[in-house]
């Protein structure tokens, strides 16, 4: 597998809540980002997050951009806050990559219950086998994000709403990004972000209905 790193599986629910999300993600060979996680105000000596431990931090700063300490420790990042001062927002610059849940200009596949972002508590990446991604990193409570990305995939899509100046935004406990062979299709009676080979059953039949069609004419 991928990821050989024995996890310690420290689970811990958080002792906060991120009320909004403000992500520049830029997708070329890896991903390279920053996060801006505004709190709900609780004043503590620490922030627990996980962060899949592939993607190296940068930095770490407070609204102002003053640096903040904190200690990474395979997929967790703790953020401290020194003498617990009022601290509303955490920026968080980092940079890596997933072979599975991948970001490169071919294509992006970062479903929202993979933590390719820092959230909240302390949960396990990976199944207790080790071979498979836990994809329950949920947050338990919606968060309003404003994503913009920067890539070289033709079509880059998302669970928010696309806004005019080609940004994201919307109110969602998780962010799903996907890019490259997908396109907006119909699935049953849904509108859905499809991969490029997708075929429904109405598909099918459209097209066995087309070639009966061609088979009367002649």
């Amino acid at each position: 597998p991928e990821n050989k790193v024995q996890h310690p599986f420290e689970v811990a629910a958080p002792q906060f809540a991120v009320t909004a999300c403000d992500l520049e993600m830029h997708v070329w060979k890896e991903l390279s980002a920053t996060a801006e996680l505004t709190l709900d105000g609780t004043n503590l000596d620490s922030y627990d997050f996980t962060l899949y431990h592939r993607y190296e931090v940068q930095s770490v700063t407070d609204e102002e951009g003053n640096p903040l300490p904190y200690r990474r420790w395979v997929d967790y990042l703790s953020v401290e806050n020194p003498g617990r001062t009022a601290l509303d927002v955490i920026r968080v610059t980092y940079r890596g990559y997933s072979t599975v849940m991948y970001s490169s200009a071919q294509g992006v596949f970062l479903p929202g219950g993979f933590a390719y972002y820092p959230m909240e508590g302390k949960h396990a990446v990976l199944e207790d086998d080790y071979f498979r991604y836990n994809m329950d990193t949920l947050p338990q409570t919606e968060r309003q994000f404003t994503v913009r990305v920067q890539s070289l995939c033709p079509a880059v899509f998302t669970n928010l709403e696309q806004q005019a100046d080609g940004s994201f935004s919307g109110s969602s406990r998780v962010l799903t990004v996907v890019g490259g062979m997908y396109h907006m299709g119909i699935a049953g009676e849904t509108e859905a972000i499809l991969p490029g080979s997708y075929r429904t059953a109405y598909d099918w039949i459209g097209e066995l209905n087309q070639y009966l069609a061609k088979l009367g004419e002649v």
